[in-house]
Parts: C-alpha cells; sequence; structure tokens
C-alpha cells in the first residue's frame, strides 16, 4: 500500500455482540502490538483504531446510554447493517 502512496489506515474491527465481542481493551491491545510491528518494518505508516458497529440491540444500548463510540474521524461512526433483514 505504501507503493501506492498510502501511509495511514484506520482499522475499523467489528462490534457485533455475539460474534466479535470486541471492547475498548481487546482493540486497543491489537492496535498496540501492531503500532509496535509497523514502526519496525513500515515506520512512516500510521494506523489507528475506531470501529464497525453492527446495528443490534448492544449497539442501542450503547447509544443510549451516553457511550463514547470508537470513530473515524471527528463524530463520525462506521455502521454496518444486517444482510439478512431491513434495521429497525
Amino acid at each position: 500500500m505504501e507503493d501506492l502512496g498510502f501511509k495511514r489506515f484506520i482499522a475499523t474491527p467489528h462490534i457485533f455482540k455475539d460474534l466479535y465481542p470486541n471492547t475498548d481493551e481487546t482493540i486497543d491491545g491489537a492496535h498496540a502490538l501492531l503500532t509496535a510491528h509497523l514502526k519496525q518494518v513500515h515506520p512512516s505508516t500510521v494506523i489507528s483504531a475506531a470501529a464497525e458497529y453492527y446495528m443490534d440491540d448492544h449497539f442501542s444500548g450503547l447509544l443510549e446510554s451516553g457511550a463514547k463510540l470508537r470513530t473515524i474521524s471527528g463524530n463520525m461512526v462506521l455502521v454496518e447493517f444486517s444482510f439478512v433483514a431491513m434495521p429497525r
């Protein structure tokens, strides 16, 4: 990707409570490992961590509770809809 001119990336692991139960702790831990490795092999590459939220009851609960969401930029949140049913 660097050869194509890309140097900044945003990792967006899924947060889907029953299938991908990622949390700030699991995402931050994986991000720290990846960042440490990148510094050794591609020091000019920068990667940040956000998330892709599956729009389910867990996500609704996060919104209702006022939980801080992992954003991709500013106040933008990446969401994923079901591919088998219309969102509520």
